[in-house]
């Protein structure tokens, strides 16, 4: 079980980097 909630936690960490990344990108396509 312990396994498993790393590998969810690394998951979760992984699409919130991804989602962050779009956001920044977002940002830098608007402003410029």
């Amino acid at each position: 079980m312990g396994d498993s909630q790393t590998s969810l936690d690394k998951t979760i960490v992984g699409i919130a980097k991804d989602q962050t990344v779009d956001f920044v990108f977002s940002l830098l396509f608007y402003f410029f």
